[in-house]
C-alpha cells in the first residue's frame, strides 16, 4: 500500500489551484491580491470610503489558499492506497476494503501533473445514455 500523506495532498491543492486552469487564470490568481494591496494602500487616497474594504479583500485573496486547507482538514487527512496496474485495468484498494476497478478504455486523457497523474474518465448519467460522455477527473499519486 501507497501512503498519501497530508502534505502531498497539501502541495496537490495549491499546485491545482495556482496552476491546474492555465496560464491566464494563473497570472490572475498570483496577480490580482498584491495588485488590490497595492491599489489599497497606495493609490486610493485616504477619504475613499471603500479603501480598507479593498485591503481586505486582497488580505483575503491571498490567504485563500491557506484558509482552504484550514478549514477544511477532513479533505487533507493521510490516506493508505493501493494502486494496481496490469494491461486490462487500473485497480484502487483503500485500508478500509473498498476497491475500484476501472478498464483503460474508459479513460479518455490521462495527463501527468507535477508528482500525480490525472485520469479524465468517461462516464453515462441517466439522463445521457446513449449521448454525450462527460468526463470526470481522479488525481492518482504514483510514487
Amino acid at each position: 500500500m501507497q501512503t498519501i500523506t497530508r502534505k502531498e495532498k497539501i502541495l496537490a491543492f495549491i499546485h491545482d489551484y495556482y496552476f491546474g486552469y492555465g496560464v491566464l487564470v494563473a497570472a490572475m490568481r498570483l496577480i490580482t491580491g498584491p495588485l488590490f494591496l497595492l491599489c489599497g494602500i497606495f493609490v486610493l487616497d485616504d477619504s475613499a470610503r471603500f479603501r480598507w474594504a479593498i485591503i481586505l479583500y486582497a488580505v483575503y485573496f491571498i490567504a485563500k489558499p491557506v484558509l482552504w486547507v484550514l478549514f477544511r482538514p477532513a479533505q487533507y487527512q493521510e490516506e493508505r492506497l493501493e494502486v494496481d496496474l496490469n494491461e486490462e485495468r487500473l485497480l484502487l484498494k483503500d485500508e478500509l476494503g473498498n476497491e475500484s476497478s476501472i478498464r483503460w478504455e474508459t479513460f479518455k486523457n490521462i495527463k501527468e501533473a507535477s508528482f500525480y497523474y490525472v485520469f479524465i474518465v468517461f462516464y453515462y448519467s441517466a439522463y445521457q445514455v446513449a449521448q454525450e460522455n462527460t468526463a470526470a477527473r481522479a488525481k492518482i499519486w504514483v510514487k
